[in-house]
């Protein structure tokens, strides 16, 4: 009886506790795109509405004892877990077609700089990444790291999915190193950002941005937006 008592209670935090992030969501969701639709609001302004609203709702709940400490900690803890599920790598799985279409790329380039600059002004017009869209399609951020998959869809894909893929085609042509080709993980000011640096011997750094060339009509190859992302750096490649 005790033991039944003690899985119903967990079942009840659980419950509560999904409930929650689901809440949050989905009003941070509404915030972001029902009151400021504009993909050039202030951040700042939604980041602020978040934090109000979020503690302001967490407190009523916790008041009016619909959630308890227990819950919010669960809470707490699936979003560290989605955290670190963000982190993971795509896996290699590469279709078949995108393996033809980079062999076919890079077969007309004889500079490999070239064949990278192509190949990324390719796969960008493949895939978009609108500002804030990570809170609708949340699945594509935490869940799917498969390349096979993302091949076949169009539309919004995350930037550090767009720019790992990008890395695996550039290493799978032959012509660059893992050391060349790096991938790193940056952040604007509501959500993570991805993007490549390819290590040029005469120009030093050129980074790729899936996410910038969405956002800013003055991008080229070899930029990148920095933190928290209303300005590019670096130069264009040509």
């Amino acid at each position: 009886m005790k033991e039944r008592r003690k899985k119903d209670f967990l079942g009840l935090i659980i419950f509560k506790g999904f409930f929650l992030i689901f809440l949050l969501f989905g009003i941070n969701a509404f915030i972001a795109f029902g009151i400021f639709s504009s993909a050039n609001e202030d951040t700042s302004k939604i980041l602020v509405s978040w934090a109000i609203l979020d503690i302001s709702l967490i407190l009523i709940l916790f008041k009016t004892n619909i959630i308890r400490i227990k819950e919010i900690l669960f809470s707490l803890l699936f979003i560290v877990i989605l955290i670190l599920a963000y982190f993971i790598p795509i896996i290699p799985n590469l279709s078949q077609e995108a393996m033809d279409l980079n062999l076919n790329i890079s077969s007309q380039y004889d500079n490999k700089y070239d064949y990278a600059e192509q190949l990324f002004y390719t796969l960008e017009k493949k895939w978009t990444s609108p500002t804030r869209e990570y809170l609708i399609q949340p699945h594509k951020v935490f869940i799917v790291k498969s390349p096979a998959y993302f091949w076949e869809i169009e539309g919004y894909v995350p930037s550090n999915i767009q720019a790992q893929i990008y890395r695996k085609m550039l290493l799978m042509s032959g012509r660059f190193t893992p050391n060349e080709v790096t991938f790193h993980h940056g952040s604007c000011t509501n959500s993570p950002h991805g993007y490549i640096t390819i290590h040029h011997y005469e120009k030093g750094e050129i980074w790729v941005d899936f996410w910038a060339i969405d956002q800013f009509l003055e991008y080229k190859f070899g930029m990148r937006a920095f933190f928290p992302c209303d300005k590019l750096i670096g130069q264009a490649f040509r």
